[in-house]
């Protein structure tokens, strides 16, 4: 009968032993009845009995099939048993078949030549039938037990082919590493975000690269099953590169059960883009905070370099540029800034007394002029912070203007006052005091002017 297992024993590498397939026995023999003889004894073994009645058939046979045993006769005609076996043992598929030599007449010469052609065994006939089923019977079970270690191999290279493509493809640094922070096994993305090639850093202690890494294996985890089974994540820490730059990441552990030992798998996760993404949303809060109440006014937050961290909808009305257009841009360029004092001057001011006030010609996005009363205040978010700037510039352009007229119509008048030939003059009769007077005015009185 054939062997059997039950579906569970291999059940962890995929393989189901089930329903064993038959093995294959070649008889070979150019003698009819031994063949018969041979089939009939070995038929209660339950498997799959191919009959070769000469050493060229059997070759075919053996071209075809694997064969758990080759039962060859010694003496065939056109080719012997011996020649056969050495034809079987120069192929490569057929060259670890067990072979049993069956013969009338055995000397010592055969046995000879039969051992050194690999040979099993050197069976007497007429056979005895049970010695011959137990011999067979033995090979036919290591034949199972071969083909089942294959096809388990062929299981776990998938396997590990499988994990190797899974961790060549995680978008984070994937890092395999014994209880002791031993490195065993990385992946490209670990090379790349670290600048080491890959054998450098196997052997290496993974706190080489994430100096804060600890792991404490729980007392009660279950190390049989070759599975994880205690899961750590979200830790934020300090990984450093090659050349000694820091950057902040995340990391999550899981523990596996492997053959040498425990091994502990560590993803990490360069989170840089998001720590500045998360300060800016925590600056932004802060800067609509400040800004509450002033969106009517023309209102920026920016550092001290000038960049724009901040624009607010009045800053939008007046200067014609969009939060997405101004934030980033350097306000001075962005704004053509004209300044009162150099630039440095009224830097040093602010930091010395927090605070600058003066009037400031900037130009909109068309190109109009826009004359402003700027008001500068220095604001720290947090200790230890770069300060931040906020630009409060009220439109006094309208103002300007008028200022201008005035001015202008007060050089024309003055003008006019000074170059009339008439003597003219202007008195405090409060006083009854002379409050100016023209050359003219002066010449006529016999005065000067002062």
């Amino acid at each position: 009968m054939s062997s059997r297992k039950t579906k569970t024993e291999d059940a962890t590498l995929g393989v189901d032993t089930s329903q064993a397939k038959k093995a294959k026995i070649l008889l070979v023999d150019d003698t009819p009845e031994n063949l018969v003889a041979l089939e009939a004894t070995l038929s209660t073994l339950d498997e799959d009995l191919v009959l070769a009645h000469s050493g060229t058939e059997a070759l075919r046979y053996l071209l075809e099939d694997d064969f758990a045993a080759v039962l060859l006769d010694v003496r065939m005609p056109v080719m012997d048993g011996f020649e056969t076996a050495q034809l079987i043992r120069n192929r490569q598929r057929s060259r670890h078949i067990p072979i049993l030599f069956l013969s009338k007449y055995k000397s010592d010469g055969q046995l000879l030549r039969g051992y050194d052609l690999g040979a099993v065994d050197f069976l007497s006939m007429p056979i005895v039938p049970q010695v011959l089923r137990s011999k067979v019977s033995v090979f036919v079970q290591l034949h199972r037990n071969a083909t089942l270690l294959r096809e388990q191999a062929l299981v776990l290279q998938k396997a590990e082919q499988k994990f190797r493509s899974l961790l060549e493809a995680a978008p984070d640094a994937m890092i395999m590493c014994h209880e002791d922070g031993g490195i065993a096994l990385v992946n490209s993305r670990a090379e790349s975000m670290f600048d080491y090639k890959r054998e450098e850093m196997v052997g290496k202690k993974i706190q080489v690269l994430v100096p804060e890494w600890r792991y404490q294996i729980p007392v009660h985890s279950d190390q049989t099953s070759g599975v994880a089974r205690s899961h750590e994540s979200g830790i934020e820490c300090l990984a450093v590169r090659q050349d000694g730059d820091g950057f902040p990441a995340e990391i999550a552990t899981s523990l596996l059960q492997a053959e040498d030992g425990v091994l502990i798998t560590t993803s990490i996760r360069d989170i840089t883009d998001r720590k500045r993404t998360e300060q800016q949303i925590r600056e932004l809060d802060t800067y609509k905070q400040l800004a509450h109440g002033l969106d009517l006014t023309h209102t920026m937050i920016r550092d001290m370099c000038g960049e724009i961290r901040f624009w607010t909808k009045g800053a939008q009305e007046l200067y014609g540029w969009t939060a997405d257009e101004a934030i980033g841009a350097i306000s001075y360029e962005l704004l053509r800034a004209e300044l009162p004092e150099r630039l440095e001057q009224i830097e040093d001011k602010l930091r010395k007394e927090n605070h600058w006030q003066g009037e400031l010609k900037l130009y909109s996005k068309v190109g109009r002029e826009i004359f402003v009363a700027s008001h500068w205040a220095l604001h720290y978010s947090e200790a230890g912070k770069a300060p931040r700037v906020i630009e409060v510039n009220n439109d006094i352009s309208e103002r300007k203007v008028v200022e201008e007229h005035l001015r202008e119509s007060e050089e024309r008048f003055r003008k006019v006052f000074e170059e009339s030939p008439l003597g003219k003059a202007f008195v405090r009769p409060d006083v009854d005091r002379f409050v100016r007077v023209n050359p003219a005015f002066a010449r006529m009185l016999g005065y000067q002017v002062e």
